[in-house]
């Protein structure tokens, strides 16, 4: 893997597109001003071209940290790739992955979006060419211009008058008909002359999501990112609850300024059909009413305000009673007396008494927005359903998100359910899961490189007190105790995987089989990486330092370089895929497909340290620690523990561990070719 050093100094600057945040005049008697805090985003410049070099595994990346940050968001200004070439992005613990490989990445038009916001401080961007007798960039481009991170409670605001604004959770129970409502509504992230966040909803009708002007901007291709059920995990909770995030593909409607702030989204159709979208949070109507509401009609705003990020939702005035619609504006705009705040803008307005859309809010200084009335009169030639409260879906709710990757042979990270009792699993949509008494086989829609969608499928099992079974209904176990859905992808159960890399979604629901209530709609945002681990991933041509494991403890030889190096896996899955300046750790578990006399491919854990030799010290593999000034010579410990491969048969295993010793300004290619009775 290359690492693309930056071209520019960073730069830091505030997101010069953040919404204005004003305070919402409620009332014209009321001064009492309650102090809030608002979340930042900030933009740095990053100006990096990932096409311009690939590295000995056909591949560059760079590493982007930001200190302190609690999240961050990539900025691709420019993707233009040939076939079979796709981008991968990696939290630093490697919790998430996306595999980014949709269509317009390789259609020419030179393709602007965002990475999926990843958790954390630290992220790993990869170009990936995986056919290595085909690596040439060509006119690939893969600009990076800067990315965004959030810091938290910064720049305080004021809210005029009590904040009456609670956290949506809170109405799960209590106030169930606005709670489920407000699971329509999502928060925006867009980035066009700076990061910014802006709100949202799901439209009746497939693949539209509603939004203002402002936010989405005019009609064409827009690559933006829609966060579902980013909100509190329990009542007047800081900590936020599983969300989901999915991309728009283009704006299809939209307006303009004042009364025609509005515009609608069309949404990536694999994301909302394989992610549940419409089930789990469910869609809006317009309200049907010729005119815009009359004044007094209660209504409330579900909202993600940016001092908090977590929905909330406004339903009530200072006066106790509940906020409503009032005078002022054109016949086209309406006001209300909601608390509201900035990244407000394009929420939902809704009556609370049916939970249709009587506005959309549009200005957080004056509380108003154009009237669901004016907005269905100037799309209704195109959209005639979307004003129909019969066609709303009332979502189920109840997220839970495990974001899952994995390789072939290599299985995925277990999902724990949210239930020690025994559970029913089922797909959304018929013939999509088959049961085979040991397994079950979930038939996964999943996007090729290229764009194109093809079927996957991918082997389940329900670990329980009992043992293994598939995911039928007819299996029980009465002992209670941790549930966990185990994932694998094998050759056997796939006749002809023809694409290097998967990107997709797998959703099941979780039921209590005893009294059959939903526990949890479990979405898996899911990448596949479809490789050869006995074939040398290595470009043709490279120098390659070969060593060989015949038994069950390998040193390989001691080498320096000109800088400090660590060792990292070439696969995702095998292994740490970036270096780190940790100067001491455990040793690292390195998971390696071989094969058996039989030819069957068995899964095998070494354990690995990486030594140097200033000292007697030793680290994690991928540490580029030294001992001071002077690089210091390195070498990697690999050794075969029977505690760390419980069940694994007895006999000769085979196969070959692909690694590169990296640095700055260091790569070498290492092949460990394994051979190893045990």
């Amino acid at each position: 893997m290359k690492k693309i050093i930056k071209k520019s100094l960073l730069a830091l600057v505030i997101a010069s597109a953040l919404p204005a945040v004003h305070a919402a005049d409620k009332s014209a008697n009321t001064d009492v001003s309650s102090q809030v805090e608002k979340d930042v985003l900030v933009t740095e410049k990053l100006d990096v071209n990932l096409a311009e070099q690939l590295g000995v595994d056909g591949s560059s990346s760079v590493t982007v940290t930001k200190a302190g940050a609690s999240r961050l968001n990539i900025h691709f200004s420019e993707v233009s790739l040939q076939p079979g070439a796709y981008l991968r992005i990696s939290s630093a613990d490697g919790k998430q992955t996306e595999i980014i490989n949709h269509a317009a990445l390789y259609d020419g038009s030179g393709e602007s979006f965002d990475s999926m916001t990843i958790q954390g401080d630290s992220a790993l961007v990869q170009l990936i060419y995986p056919d290595r007798n085909s690596r040439q960039v060509h006119n690939d481009r893969v600009i990076i211009s800067d990315f965004s991170y959030s810091l938290a409670n910064n720049n305080e605001r004021a809210i005029i008058g009590d904040n009456q604004m609670v956290d949506a959770i809170c109405y799960e129970n209590t106030k169930p008909g606005l709670y489920k409502g407000s699971l329509a509504m999502m928060r925006i992230y867009v980035h066009e002359q700076g990061a910014s966040y802006g709100s949202g909803f799901n439209l009746v009708g497939n693949y539209m999501v509603m939004t203002s002007n402002q936010v989405a901007g005019g009609v064409g291709n827009k690559s933006h990112l829609l966060e579902y059920n980013f909100q509190s995990d329990s009542c007047n909770s800081d900590k936020r609850s599983d969300y989901l995030g999915i991309r728009t593909e283009k704006v299809i409607a939209s307006g303009g300024g004042g009364a025609n702030d509005y515009a609608v989204y069309q949404v990536d159709s694999l994301a909302w059909m394989e992610a549940g979208i419409q089930s789990i949070f469910g869609n809006l109507a317009l309200n049907p009413a010729a005119e815009k509401l009359p004044v007094g009609t209660p209504v409330y705003i579900p909202q993600h305000p940016v001092w908090a990020g977590l929905k909330k939702i406004a339903d009530r005035h200072d006066d106790g009673d509940a906020c409503k619609i009032v005078s002022g504006g054109s016949d086209s705009v309406a006001h209300f007396n909601c608390d509201s705040s900035g990244s407000v803008s394009g929420a939902p307005v809704m009556a609370q008494v049916d939970n249709t859309v009587a506005a959309i809010h549009s200005v957080a200084q004056g509380n108003s927005g154009p009237s669901a009335a004016y907005v269905y009169n100037q799309i209704k030639s195109t959209m005639p359903w979307t004003n129909n409260p019969s066609f709303a879906v009332v979502g189920e709710g109840k997220l839970s998100v495990a974001n899952r990757s994995q390789t072939l042979s290599v299985p995925a990270e277990p999902v724990v359910m949210r239930s020690n009792a025994d559970v029913k699993l089922a797909a959304l949509y018929n013939n999509r899961l088959k049961h085979f008494g040991s397994y079950s086989l979930f038939e996964a829609r999943l996007r090729a490189t290229g764009g194109s969608i093809e079927s996957v499928n991918v082997r389940m099992q329900l670990r329980t007190p009992c043992g293994l079974t598939d995911l039928n209904a007819s299996q029980t176990c009465g002992t209670a105790g941790t549930r966990q859905l185990e994932m694998n992808v094998l050759p056997q159960d796939n006749a002809l995987l023809t694409s290097p890399a998967y990107s997709g979604w797998m959703t099941l629901r979780v039921t209590d089989r005893q009294n059959n209530q939903l526990v949890s709609n479990l979405v898996m945002p899911y990448n596949f990486t479809n490789y050869d681990p006995f074939t040398s991933p290595f470009t043709p041509g490279t120098q390659v330092t070969t060593v060989n494991m015949t038994g069950q403890h390998l040193e390989t030889p001691r080498v320096t370089h000109k800088s400090n190096f660590g060792f990292v896996a070439v696969h995702p899955g095998q292994g740490p895929l970036a270096t780190t300046t940790a100067t001491s750790g455990e040793s690292t578990t390195i998971q390696v497909p071989l094969k058996n006399a039989k030819g069957e491919v068995k899964l095998v854990n070494l354990s690995a340290l990486r030594k140097f030799g200033c000292t007697s010290g030793s680290g994690i593999m991928n540490s580029v620690a030294g001992c001071g000034s002077t690089p210091a010579s390195a070498y990697l410990d690999l050794r075969f523990w029977y505690g760390n491969n419980p069940g694994l048969p007895a006999g000769r295993y085979t196969g070959m561990l692909p690694l590169i010793e990296k640095g700055d300004g260091v790569e070498q290619a290492m092949l460990v070719n394994i051979d190893i009775n045990i």
